[in-house]
């Protein structure tokens, strides 16, 4: 049986790009293209905060994909409340 290793994870510059496509993503998807900004934010602060909570919960980040999916989560999530959020 054949192990690979492990996926490295991004560094922090890595980290910035993945999130400001990420929160441009997550702008389009909720309508608010002037909120891009936040999603890349929330993005930004879940992918940083994603191996820290998870190593909380008992489940040590091992893949990439486990960071993209908090930091896609998070972009999503705050990009979705600043919707919701009367327009001024």
């Amino acid at each position: 049986m054949r192990h690979d290793p492990p996926m490295p994870l991004p560094g922090l510059f890595g980290l910035v790009l993945i999130s400001f496509v990420l929160g441009a993503l997550a702008a389009l998807a909720t309508g608010r293209r002037r909120s891009a900004f936040t999603g890349t934010a929330a993005a930004l602060a879940g992918g940083l905060a994603a191996p820290w909570l998870w190593a909380q919960a008992g489940w040590p980040v091992t893949t990439v994909w486990m960071v993209l999916g908090a930091a896609a989560a998070s972009a999503v999530v705050l990009t979705g409340l600043a919707a919701l959020l009367p327009r001024r």
